[in-house]
């Protein structure tokens, strides 16, 4: 059961998906992760407490007989030829010499002892061995102290039938050597969880696209100080190369503009003469001006330097330029990130910008858990036919009834007529369980919160809630199983007596007042399996005649040791067929001494699918079915709008990056203009006269 339980729970935990946005450190990574297996690890510890708990009140109140006779026996009580039956059996309760009776609910728990010859007042306490009216009691009392000490060891091996000689446990361990077995249970028995987060594997499975990251920046004093000195120095510098010309420029139009004189023809044709020969002087002056352009000119220049300053001049000019033409390219194709806040922002504002700006939107939500019946608009489960069909299970009941009266003598114990109302009863009562265990769950569910900081896109919310979703149909169908699998190894370990007859013969060794009433186990498979051995003998379950030779075997319904072991090896086959369902009923009056014809028929409409892509198939066993709790199928349908206004985010903000931003590429132009130039103007003049001096060098 601990190793199952822990199965379970290691499921769980690998079925569950890791969403996130981004990539995540790995101490965040390692606190989710171990947060997560803490939770599914003491989720598996509370719902193992609760289920032994719930087994042990059942087993008490229904104070079942164990076959070791440990609360109960049978005994002859009554020996009289002339009554029938000849012999009165009757139970009593087991009791002991310090007048405690297993009729106590509370048991009657003591050190388990070992009578080391015939004599009933020589024997020896077991250390840490417990016994009670019921084998399951005693051993969640016991303790492992034994198996650490080697007198207790032998004294338990010089009674034993078996030739092994185990050594005494010498292992380390966090719990004392007299802890309980019921406190052990409480921790799943572990010593100790490992876990190793593989954060490379994480991360490349993750696969990050890209990675982004941001600071503040304020603008401080010298941040301040040093930029308006440097776009100020810039200005001058540019001023100082084209103001010149706008002054020119400027006198040069006021003067056309106040020129005296009548406009005659004359007056025009030479004025229009004397302006081609104004624009042609104009452009002699320019290209005189360009050609002796010289910003490095100064009262030690000659004629001999003033070549070398007007090649640095248009050096000078050349490099300005280029530099220029690159800052402007720089600053105009880099990104420049800026963050827009949108305040009382709408769904339909929201989805439109988480199509533009996915990966930056930012949404925080004013309720940070929402339940989930907000957005889950609905949740259900489709279940087995065998669930789903109206009183099936009550139809075949009330037909097999008839067999349980005393008055069929003739029908032997494991006959499936004799107990098949406890196969139907057993269908029904899982199926409604079953339901009744998905609607408390799905409540359950629908109470949980969902914790969401910020609003979430409608394709992660998606595949979140669905994930969840999942999870929570599995860890319920797997909750329902473990607690049958939990009474099926309770069932073997108490060695219970089925009252139906199937796993246990009764056998009178002699015939005498207070006579003891020897249990026998019953074989399957032609006697190749015992129930003393095993619970998981079963054979196909048949009609038999008087003489117990089989008539009628039916299509994969098996019988066995106990009732539940019979259910989950059988199948639903037969039901799904109405030739099998018909020569079922027309077989019901085989073995009857008292009558030769065939059972009578009735309309039970046979089982069927609801859908053609059912999960199950007609020869699926029960106990498979059981597993996934009767449900053939799940189907939900959430509304992004619901969990949008349960959210209710108060404002979103996003993260917007262009180029090409002429403020922004002006300011940074001005800025470094004047360091540019001034570095420049000691540079380029030291170059020129580098070249000339080489050039001179070789031409002598």
């Amino acid at each position: 059961i601990i190793n199952v339980s822990l199965d379970d729970a290691f499921s769980e935990f690998h079925s569950n998906n890791l969403l996130s946005l981004s990539a995540q450190s790995q101490q965040l990574l390692e606190t989710k992760i171990k947060a997560t297996l803490d939770f599914v690890i003491n989720s598996a510890i509370i719902n193992l407490k609760k289920n032994l708990a719930i087994t042990c009140e059942t087993i008490s109140i229904n104070e079942p007989i164990s076959s070791l006779a440990t609360n109960y026996f049978t005994y002859i009580s009554s020996i009289n030829v002339y009554t029938t039956p000849p012999i009165g059996i009757d139970i009593n309760a087991t009791s002991f010499a310090d007048g405690c009776s297993c009729e106590n609910l509370n048991g009657c728990l003591r050190s388990a002892i070992i009578f080391e010859s015939d004599e009933i007042f020589n024997f020896a306490n077991v250390s840490g061995i417990m016994f009670d009216c019921l084998p399951l009691d005693g051993a969640l009392a016991s303790s492992f102290e034994c198996f650490y000490e080697s007198w207790c060891l032998s004294l338990i091996m010089n009674v034993s039938k078996t030739n092994m000689r185990p050594e005494p446990l010498h292992i380390q361990s966090r719990f004392e050597h007299n802890t309980s077995l019921k406190k052990l249970l409480d921790e799943l028995m572990i010593e100790q969880i490992t876990m190793t987060v593989n954060f490379s594997s994480y991360y490349s499975i993750c696969n990050p696209k890209y990675c982004t990251y941001s600071y503040i920046h304020r603008f401080d004093i010298l941040f301040i100080i040093t930029f308006t000195a440097g776009a100020f120095g810039g200005i001058l510098t540019v001023l100082k190369f084209i103001a010149p010309f706008l002054i020119k420029l400027a006198y040069w139009i006021y003067s056309l503009k106040n020129r005296d004189g009548p406009r005659t023809d004359y007056n025009k044709n030479q004025s229009t003469n004397l302006i081609l020969i104004s624009n042609t002087s104009t452009i002699i002056r320019i290209r005189e001006y360009v050609s002796k352009f010289n910003i490095f000119q100064n009262e030690s220049s000659t004629n001999n330097t003033q070549r070398q300053e007007i090649l640095s001049t248009r050096l000078f000019i050349t490099l300005v330029v280029g530099f220029t033409t690159i800052l402007c390219l720089y600053t105009g194709l880099v990104e420049r990130t800026t963050t827009i806040t949108i305040s009382n922002s709408s769904l339909l504002t929201d989805t439109s910008l988480q199509e533009s700006y996915f990966d930056t939107l930012e949404c925080p939500c004013s309720h940070l858990s929402i339940p989930y019946n907000e957005f889950i608009i609905f949740m259900n489960a489709t279940f087995h036919p065998i669930c789903t069909k109206k009183n099936f299970t009550s139809i075949w009941f009330q037909y097999f009834s008839p067999y349980q009266q005393t008055s069929i003598w003739w029908l032997q114990t494991d006959d499936f007529r004799h107990w098949s109302i406890l196969f139907f009863n057993f269908l029904q009562k899982y199926c409604e369980l079953a339901s009744s265990t998905v609607f408390n769950a799905m409540e359950q569910f629908n109470l949980e919160l969902f914790v969401s900081s910020e609003v979430m896109s409608p394709i992660l919310f998606e595949t979140k809630i669905h994930t969840t979703i999942q999870l929570f149909q599995k860890s319920t169908a797997i909750l329902f199983f473990s607690q049958l699998q939990m009474f099926h190894g309770i069932t073997e370990g108490n060695g219970f007596i089925s009252t139906v007859g199937i796993n246990m013969n009764f056998q009178v060794d002699r015939i005498a007042l207070n006579a003891p009433i020897l249990i026998k186990p019953k074989t399957y498979s032609d006697g190749t399996c015992s129930c003393g051995t095993s619970i998981n003998c079963v054979e196909l379950a048949s009609f038999y005649n008087i003489t117990h030779h089989k008539v009628y075997t039916i299509e994969n319904i098996y019988t066995g040791c106990y009732l539940l072991e019979s259910i989950l090896h059988s199948s639903l086959s037969c039901f799904f067929s109405n030739l099998c369902r018909i020569d079922l009923m027309q077989a019901t009056n085989l073995g009857n001494p008292n009558t030769q014809e065939l059972g009578y028929v009735i309309d039970i409409p046979p089982l069927e699918f609801s859908s053609a892509n059912s999960n199950f198939k007609i020869n699926d066993t029960i106990k498979p079915i059981a597993s996934q709790l009767f449900i053939d199928f799940w189907s939900s349908e959430i509304s992004y709008e619901r969990y949008y206004n349960a959210c209710e985010p108060t404002h979103c903000t996003y993260l917007y990056a262009r180029r090409f931003d002429v403020l922004y590429a002006l300011t940074v132009f001005l800025s470094v203009i004047n360091g540019l130039s001034v570095g420049l103007r000691s540079i380029v003049p030291t170059i020129v006269q580098l070249v000339y001096k080489l050039r001179n060098r070789l031409c002598s």
